[in-house]
């Protein structure tokens, strides 16, 4: 290969890198200033703070997962689900009976709530976890914020055709929600977080 063919050759490599390394995003300029008030902020807190999303389905199910990070590693993980639409969660937690009932009044029927009741799910529906057993129930959630700026920028922010993406930074500048509905999906389609709450350490 002589010289000429060898420099082409490295210019194509190249090109293929930088092409591949480089995402066209929406939201482009909205996303680079929230990611520069996360690099603030993250400076300013030490990498140490709390942050809890929010999840909601149409069937009338809701979630909330809080972090705990010091130092960018998660520490602590605390579950709960608020509501089963429309009944909020009782003050002292969810029972038997307080989750049997709103069951029964979305349609569940007697077969069913007797499944319910034989796998105790309302056992389920606050939980924590700690350094020792991270990820213990699953690891989808097991994401510090700048697991979240990353994942926006290589997926969730990601054009492409048929893709609805969303970005929105009402805490301050940071993401307050982020993620990606695609085109001819039914339900509950959201792929990406929504952010309710960040506090620093």
């Amino acid at each position: 290969m002589n010289q000429l063919a060898k420099f082409n050759f490295l210019l194509f490599i190249i090109f293929l890198v930088t092409s591949c390394s480089k995402f066209d995003l929406e939201f482009e300029d909205k996303y680079e200033n929230s990611l520069r008030k996360w690099e603030d902020f993250k400076r300013e807190s030490n990498n140490s703070y709390s942050y809890t999303t929010y999840s909601g389905s149409w069937t009338g199910w809701s979630a909330e997962i809080t972090l705990k990070i010091e130092n960018g590693k998660i520490k602590h993980v605390s579950y709960i689900v608020p509501s089963i639409a429309p009944t909020k969660r009782p003050e002292n937690g969810w029972t038997k009976e307080s989750f049997i009932e709103p069951m029964r009044k979305k349609g569940y029927s007697e077969e069913e709530l007797k499944k319910v009741e034989e796998q105790r799910f309302w056992e389920k529906m606050e939980w924590t976890e700690e350094e020792s057993d991270l990820g213990s129930h699953g690891d989808y959630y097991l994401l510090t914020l700048d697991d979240v700026y990353r994942l926006a920028k290589e997926n969730w922010l990601v054009k492409g055709k048929g893709v609805t993406n969303y970005l929105e930074t009402e805490h301050d500048g940071l993401i307050s929600k982020v993620g990606k509905i695609e085109e001819n999906c039914a339900d509950d389609c959201f792929e990406g977080v929504q952010i309710t709450a960040i506090e620093k350490k």
